[in-house]
């Protein structure tokens, strides 16, 4: 048993041992939190750039105009761009979307196509020249 000046004893040395626990703890928290913020940034402090990593888009296939040429899908996001090529006789859809959008040369398109190369650069300057127009005509009149 132990008598009341060594209960009172043994409750200080208790108490000492606890405070420095919770002062520990404190100081270890404090640089926890230093370090990380020293690695966290504000959303309000970032700028565009990194803004438009951190974003998400999603992506659907009904937001797409889908073309098939040759067996192969072309898919264009742009609606007054679909438009205007879906506004195309078929031969010259077929030119500028395997020009454009497969990129292949004007001889490598005339081979697939079984056309003159001069042919299909005749007919890609002027299929490019109605999207053109089609597309103006659309913007001036929105």
């Amino acid at each position: 048993m132990l008598s009341g000046s060594e209960k009172k004893a043994v409750q200080q040395q208790f108490d000492c041992f606890c405070k420095k626990v919770l002062r520990e703890e404190a100081r270890d928290f404090v640089r926890s939190i230093q370090r990380l913020s020293s690695h966290e940034t504000y959303l309000e402090d970032l700028s565009d750039r990194q803004m438009s990593k951190l974003q998400q888009v999603d992506d659907y296939p009904s937001d797409y105009a889908s073309f098939q040429v040759q067996g192969r899908v072309i898919r264009i996001r742009n609606d007054l761009l679909s438009e205007a090529i879906e506004a195309l006789a078929e031969e010259k859809r077929k030119i500028v979307l395997l020009a454009y959008f497969e990129e292949l040369s004007d001889r490598e398109v005339a081979q697939r196509l079984m056309m003159t190369r001069s042919t299909v650069q005749y007919k890609r300057k002027k299929a490019l020249e109605e999207i053109r127009k089609r597309m103006e005509g659309d913007c001036e009149s929105g």
